[in-house]
């Protein structure tokens, strides 16, 4: 749980520690366009789990 507002580095965070290891190969993620949603590290992560 965070105490505010979301932002890049703790989005990464929580794509590296929580939505990754449940991915499978094949799946999809949809995101908008929020702002931490485009940081670097983010896309990598998703497309290295092979989602």
């Amino acid at each position: 749980m965070l105490d505010g507002p979301i932002n890049g580095p703790a989005f990464v965070a929580w794509i590296q520690q929580m939505l990754v290891p449940e991915l499978q190969e094949g799946d999809t993620v949809i995101m908008d366009n929020l702002p931490a949603h485009k940081v670097p590290g983010v896309r990598e992560a998703i497309e290295q789990a092979g989602a």
